[in-house]
């Protein structure tokens, strides 16, 4: 009996799971993934502002950073159309996305913009 509660021996020993087990345990696994979200400073909500609107006022292809539940994905592309709580961003000419600014970590533009 001392062998099946050993290392692994009690799953092992069980070649038998119900899909409620199975459920439960890959909820664990996805939870163990989950990312906490980061906090911003004034100074980081200023510059997504200041590259947004750059992005939008002069067609500047801008880097973004935004937050998911697992990971942080970069997408670049240039802003069009600021709303109240997202932002639509076109990354070729007939594909875009919206993105919900609350999600959006980082922002910087992808080159150096001269007048």
């Amino acid at each position: 009996m001392t062998k099946k509660l050993e290392a692994n021996g009690l799953w092992e020993s069980s070649r038998f799971l119900i899909p409620e087990h199975i459920a439960v345990l890959n909820k664990g696994k996805r939870e163990d993934l989950r990312i906490k979200k980061p906090e911003l400073d004034e100074q980081e909500l200023a510059l997504i502002s200041t590259a947004f609107h750059t992005s939008l006022l002069r067609s500047a292809v801008v880097n973004i950073r935004v937050f998911t539940e697992f990971e942080i994905r970069k997408v670049a592309g240039i802003v069009t159309r600021i709303q109240r709580d997202s932002v639509r961003l076109e990354k070729s000419a007939d594909e875009y996305e919206w993105l919900i600014i609350t999600d959006v970590v980082g922002a910087e533009l992808a080159e150096e913009i001269w007048d």
